[in-house]
């Protein structure tokens, strides 16, 4: 093999090597966006299998979670569907309900800023939430109060709103790159009679 041929060979190798270098990358950047579209798939069929049959499904056998709620704001274009629990492996792919204050006529609801919550940032006092459960019950809620509580001394205070609010909690500020912190934005809202 000649001084060209070698080199032919070698830039021939190091193409092929970019290339694939570039294709792998390429493929972990897509890992997260198709997992979140895939999951997004699989929740919409639980909740459209709980929402006709009344009956509480998993997304997939390894959540220890399911379809609760869906949540709408007509004015923001929202429409999402809400999880039992507010563990980290239930914010990972939805919001979540919280068991203990839902008990009590409460629906505390709890999302990552940076995805499902996002949208929190453009609440108004005034906005209209819809909560629609998968046993059929709905409501409407007119949002009261929007304000920020450190998340170590955060406590659900509903006297202003009765024992019929729904409540929305995610990190401050939600434009924020920096992750955890410790102030929470919370959107209170007062169910409609």
């Amino acid at each position: 093999m000649n001084a060209t041929q070698e080199r032919h060979l070698l830039r021939h190798v190091l193409t092929m090597a970019l290339l694939i270098t570039g294709g792998a990358l390429t493929l972990m950047g897509l890992k997260i966006p198709i997992k979140a579209a895939l999951a997004d798939l699989l929740l919409d069929d639980a909740w459209q299998h709980a929402a006709t049959t009344r009956q509480l499904v998993k997304p997939w056998p390894w959540l220890d979670s399911y379809p609760v709620a869906r949540l709408k704001i007509p004015r923001l274009g929202v429409d999402q569907i809400i999880l039992a629990g507010d563990s980290g492996a239930v914010l990972a792919f939805a919001p979540g309900l919280n068991d203990h204050f839902d008990a009590m006529g409460i629906a505390v609801i709890s999302g990552h800023r940076d995805t499902h919550f996002n949208f929190m940032k453009n609440l108004d006092e005034g906005d209209l939430l819809r909560l629609e459960r998968y046993d059929g019950n709905r409501s409407s809620y007119v949002v009261n109060r929007l304000f920020v509580v450190n998340s170590n001394s955060i406590q659900i205070d509903t006297s202003g709103a009765g024992h019929q609010a729904l409540i929305l909690i995610t990190c401050w500020p939600v434009d924020s790159p920096v992750p955890g912190g410790e102030e929470r934005w919370v959107v209170e809202a007062v169910r409609l009679r």
